[in-house]
């Protein structure tokens, strides 16, 4: 299941639709543990600085988080995702080494924003050597740590789910690189003392929800195939016609690729997107191909356009083309009659006028005499010019009926929107 908060500003107003879970323009949400509903961590990352062994760190991971009581620990310092200080050492962690969970933003990417439920805290140590926070590139943010004063032996922000603690709220931020974690702090010839039963320090990240700002919309391949080419029926497209294109970002990934036509999406791809991930979204999408049943559309000139949407909701440029469509035959001829070239003579010359409005141009008329009493066998559909008129002969004495259908410029036309009228030939 993926969980994915998007904003779609600009493509938006061309299509005239709402997602839910929208943010503001240009940023995407990447959520973690208690978070999001499949309650998984795919964004954060553990790492130690400390190269001795063994470690004088913890790394602890319950996800989605439930109340825990570890060797040593309690709930709130083991639940999510947590470090803590190693227990049971000979030895302190040296100064300067650190622990922690850390969110990198994709290339081109920043970390404008974090909300989290947290657990930050550590025992009383008389040179208050360790230091639990949250670092934006390695700096403290503001607020987002704890400080024991003797003789204080703990200090609580936030708290797990189960206890209701008021989540962290941190906004402003402008950060390649978010770190949850632990940091020694003593001086050199010191070292942080770690626990014997219970730990000394802990980071504890409940769920964590992550706002990242992408300023970059993403990039469309020039488009190709019958329904960005010249109409292929007399410069009309009708039918359904096919466009390829491809589209590429270098932040969040491209999201998805719509086709529109006259500000409508008639057809979208959608990238699988997992908003768990950091960049939750491909880079590249290859070559896609999106149809238009051209049928959906009125006869005439339409506009179309392609613009891909990234994570943020960036868009590309629009790709815009202006096509003709023409799929429907012509109407019947107008005033259509047909008089006899001779008086009693089986020979007669049909005139008509062609309608007006048309998208496609009338280009030709084809006709056909058949026996007005409906039985009996008609002629072959002949050829004759687009505005007449026809010379038509009709087999024998008898009344016949003359039918005169017309094709317009993209191929279209049928005996279904024909024109009739009578020719009567005297016995003799």
């Amino acid at each position: 299941m993926m969980h994915r908060r998007l904003v779609f500003v600009g493509l938006l107003a061309l299509l005239g639709a709402s997602p839910a879970c929208a943010n503001a323009s240009g940023t995407y949400e990447v959520t973690a543990c208690n978070n999001t509903p499949e309650a998984v961590n795919n964004s954060w990352d553990w790492s130690t600085t400390d190269a001795s062994q063994p470690s004088h760190y913890a790394e602890h991971a319950t996800c989605p988080y439930r109340s825990r009581e570890g060797t040593g620990g309690t709930a709130d310092q083991e639940g999510g995702l947590s470090t803590t200080d190693a227990l049971g050492l000979a030895t302190g962690a040296p100064p300067g080494t650190s622990a922690g969970w850390t969110f990198t933003a994709p290339a081109g990417t920043t970390v404008a924003a974090i909300n989290y439920e947290r657990y930050l805290g550590h025992e009383n140590d008389t040179s208050n050597s360790w230091s639990p926070a949250l670092r934006a590139n390695g700096k403290i943010v503001g607020g987002e740590t704890c400080t024991v004063t003797f003789p204080n032996v703990g200090c609580l922000l936030g708290g797990p789910p189960d206890q209701g603690g008021e989540p962290g709220i941190v906004t402003g931020l402008a950060a390649h690189q978010l770190t949850f974690g632990v940091l020694c702090q003593a001086p050199s010839e010191q070292t942080c003392v770690t626990g014997a039963t219970e730990h000394s320090v802990w980071a504890t990240m409940y769920g964590a929800t992550v706002t990242v700002s992408d300023p970059t919309p993403p990039t469309l391949s020039a488009p190709s195939g019958a329904l960005w080419a010249p109409g292929a029926y007399g410069g009309f497209h009708k039918v359904t016609e096919a466009v390829t294109t491809s589209a590429q970002d270098a932040g969040g990934g491209v999201q998805s690729i719509t086709l529109a036509a006259d500000g409508h999406a008639v057809a979208t791809y959608s990238a699988a997107c997992n908003f768990t991930f950091p960049q939750p979204c491909p880079l590249a999408t290859g070559p896609q191909t999106l149809t238009l049943a051209t049928s959906s559309l009125t006869d005439g000139t339409h506009t179309l356009t392609l613009v891909a949407t990234d994570a943020a909701g960036n868009q590309s440029t629009v790709a815009s083309k202006q096509i003709a469509i023409d799929n429907n035959p012509p109407p019947p001829p107008v005033g259509l009659v047909a008089a006899a070239t001779q008086a009693g003579g089986s020979t007669f010359t049909a005139t008509w006028s062609d309608p007006l409005g048309q998208v496609a141009p009338i280009t030709a008329a084809t006709y056909q005499v058949c026996p007005a009493s409906g039985s009996g066998a008609c002629s072959a559909p002949a050829a004759a010019p687009a505005e007449g008129p026809a010379t038509v002969t009709a087999p024998g004495p008898g009344t016949w009926t003359l039918t005169v259908w017309l094709t317009n410029g993209a191929g279209n036309g049928s005996p279904a929107n024909a024109a009739h009228t009578t020719l009567t030939v005297p016995p003799g």
